[in-house]
């Protein structure tokens, strides 16, 4: 059984105190007093309502990364909810009764393709917002592309200066003349993104 792609969010909490500071005239009272009076610690979340919130990043995660197998499976609105609160709690067992044994195995394929699809996601919510989205010939052909460059080498993220060099002049044999200008956008926020300083970056 393929293992679910997963996205996992962090999030730090950072509380800060404010001493007060009182002191008497010392040429009057030739004594400093000092108070510290430290502000009241705001408490971190709870346990339930962390999970709670984790739960809400990966539901949200899985409804964007899922959308085009909602559609492959014509799903209506109240079915995309279960699934979708299926998958963000990786609930596996419960998904496969759902969907039954053909539609899993369908689901099973195309989790295979969820790297590809995490990093096309940017392009892809790009091309949409400037009215070239995608077809879904489209989005199957650029898929099949990443998946062919990474090879065998599937635990790995095809991501990288080599990676790109090879998959974007063949990116551009799929995408229409206005797509290509956005696809040049994409795939120089992908280098920035990578050369960028600091800690590790988003692979997408």
């Amino acid at each position: 059984m393929v293992t679910p792609f997963r996205l996992v969010s962090c999030a730090a909490v950072l509380v800060l105190s404010h001493p007060a500071l009182a002191a008497e005239d010392a040429i009057q009272q030739p004594q400093l007093i000092l108070l510290h009076q430290p502000a009241p610690r705001t408490a971190g979340p709870s346990p339930e309502r962390a999970q709670a919130l984790m739960l809400a990043v990966e539901s949200m995660q899985a409804r964007s990364l899922y959308a085009q197998f909602f559609v492959d499976l014509r799903l209506s609105e109240s079915q995309i909810d279960t699934l979708t609160d299926l998958i963000a709690k990786h609930d596996m067992p419960a998904a496969e009764q759902f969907l039954g044994s053909a539609g899993f195995q369908t689901l099973e394929k195309y989790q295979e393709t969820l790297p590809e699809r995490y990093q096309l996601n940017r392009l892809v919510s790009l091309l949409i917002a400037v009215g070239h989205e995608l077809t879904s010939e489209q989005s199957s052909q650029l898929l099949a592309i990443m998946r062919e460059e990474r090879g065998d080498q599937l635990q790995h993220w095809p991501n990288s200066d080599a990676f790109d060099a090879r998959i974007k002049p063949r990116f551009e044999a799929v995408l229409s003349v206005e797509q290509r200008e956005f696809a040049e956008r994409y795939f120089a926020g992908r280098a920035e993104r990578r050369h960028a300083p600091g800690p590790a970056h988003s692979p997408d």
